[in-house]
């Protein structure tokens, strides 16, 4: 008889936000044993397959946070109340040049850093404003009067 073969995997996305199906459901399937963040660092990919592989969960810290301090309860509350979502300058900066148009290159130039750390901005402005992509991101900050 052949040995049983398990097979587990490790979700990397660049979107926190799409981590919950728009019924607030966290996407999880019976082999998804952890969820990990695009600009995880080696070493942290590592451990997380370690943990995966000793049959245990992997969760960044990123994921962590969303996990902790998200629901869809308050995601409804803060797209549905006009709530405005608290932005870090950095974040500020980089909703500003979106709604303007810019590449991820683009607004990686002009700020002085990766495009790495601006795809990183982009999925905090996501998760932050409850939404799954940046059409809809767009539309939420000018119904907020966050962007011109």
């Amino acid at each position: 008889m052949p040995p049983k073969l398990s097979i587990w995997c490790i979700l990397v996305t660049n979107y926190g936000a799409l981590l919950f199906t728009n019924r607030g459901a966290l996407l999880f399937t019976d082999h998804t044993k952890g969820y990990l963040l695009k600009n995880t660092t080696k070493a942290e990919l590592l451990q997380a397959i370690q943990a995966v592989h000793h049959d245990k969960h992997y969760f960044n810290e990123s994921i962590t946070q969303i996990l902790l301090n998200d629901s869809p309860r308050a995601r409804r509350s803060i797209t549905g109340t006009g709530l405005k979502p608290n932005l870090s300058p950095r974040e500020s900066e980089v909703l500003n040049r979106i709604a303007q148009g810019l590449t991820t290159q683009q607004m990686a130039t002009q700020l002085f850093v990766s495009a790495k750390a601006i795809e990183f901005h982009r999925s905090s402005l996501l998760m932050k404003f409850g939404v799954p992509n940046t059409a809809l991101l767009i539309k939420t900050a000018m119904e907020m009067q966050m962007i011109d």
